[in-house]
């Protein structure tokens, strides 16, 4: 009977984690299950796109994904990939396929890397790791490059991540307020624009926006709806994590943990998870402004070199629901999934049976 009871215990633990009721390594999980889901995740090798992968950016109108391809390497490049969208709700349903797939430009240093943006003027703004330097295009992706070395400005190791804040202002561009993050640090910096002619800005001296609580920050964007709204989203490489820094909303600065203040450069922000277990690691990051679902590319990490679609009533609900604030998310703490609580209390009355039938037999003396 022992053997018996051993055997269906082994087989259905198997049985168990097949159904994936179980959470393994490197499975992607929400921090905030109830309020945001996984719907899509795409390779990049099935849209075209050589791994590892980087930047994303939406065109204006949400029918192209800027990619970028082989990230950090002298072999990386941009690409345009196809949106295909629900003709009721705009939501995103599909990209590609590759042979729709085109080359928009390659990287001219090593190497084109997670930030990608519009900045003033309509120039492109993108940056190379490990070159640390930000390239420009006026007029955007078929604009003629410049590139500015950011050691000059101060930002230490390689740039990232780049964004433009919806909340600061920079007074000699008149546009949003230019920050970049720094993997090596992890620091996220305000930087000066100066305009220089012909759609091209000079970068200024660097200033610490926030020091965050871990290194390996990739690409930073700004949440513009929902529970979250007017928060910086990121992504940590080094960790696995995309997360949330808090930002208050009428001055536009990180929230101070000690103090609740906002504060520039504060060493100790307001800073939460919105995913994790994702290797090493999620890199790109972008939300779609028709649909308000959110997506991250991974380099390598888990799923490795893949596009990820997030959903979910929280990007687009700002009632928070009873029991819940404003401060975030979620609970701050880790949520099984119905599924998983339902597998683990399978396998848990499982091997208490098990364990009750050896001593039973064991005080019998059989």
């Amino acid at each position: 009977m022992q053997r018996y009871m051993l055997g269906l215990c082994v087989v259905l633990a198997a049985y168990h984690g097949i159904l994936g009721f179980v959470s393994t390594a490197g499975a992607v999980e929400l921090e905030d299950p109830e309020r945001f889901e996984i719907v899509n995740i795409w390779s990049g090798a099935s849209l075209g796109v050589p791994g590892d992968l980087g930047a994303l950016f939406f065109s204006e109108d949400g029918n192209t994904l800027y990619v970028v391809g082989n990230a950090e390497t002298s072999s990386s490049a941009l690409y345009a990939v196809e949106v295909t969208r629900d003709s009721s709700t705009g939501e995103v349903t599909d990209f590609g396929p590759a042979d729709t797939t085109t080359l928009v430009f390659t990287g001219s240093l090593v190497g084109l890397d997670t930030g990608l943006e519009i900045g003033p003027d309509g120039t492109l703004f993108y940056t190379y790791w490990s070159a640390n330097h930000i390239g420009q295009r006026p007029g955007g992706f078929g604009g003629d490059e410049t590139v500015y070395d950011m050691a000059v400005s101060g930002v230490p190791s390689s740039v990232a991540g780049l964004t433009f804040s919806p909340h600061l202002d920079d007074p000699a561009t008149s546009f949003g307020q230019m920050q970049v993050s720094s993997w090596q640090g992890d620091n996220i910096y305000n930087i000066p624009l100066t305009p220089a002619g012909g759609g091209l800005f000079e970068p200024g001296t660097a200033e610490v926006f926030v020091s965050l609580p871990q290194q390996g920050t990739g690409a930073i964007q700004y949440v513009p709806s929902g529970i979250f709204e007017g928060d910086l989203m990121y992504v940590n490489w080094d960790f696995g994590e995309v997360r949330v820094l808090k930002i208050d909303p009428d001055t536009g600065l990180p929230i101070d943990a000690d103090t609740g203040e906002p504060t520039l450069g504060t060493s100790n922000p307001v800073d939460e998870l919105f995913a994790f277990d994702m290797g090493a690691g999620p890199w790109g990051l972008e939300f779609d402004r028709r649909s308000l679902d959110f997506f991250v590319s991974t380099w390598q990490g888990e799923p490795a070199n893949s596009i990820i679609q997030f959903s979910g009533s929280g990007f687009t609900d700002t009632d928070d629901g009873p029991g819940q604030t404003d401060d975030g998310g979620g609970c701050g703490c880790h949520v099984l999934r119905p599924q998983q609580a339902t597998g683990n209390a399978l396998l848990a009355l499982l091997c208490m049976v098990f364990l009750l039938r050896l001593r039973s037999r064991a005080g019998s003396g059989g």
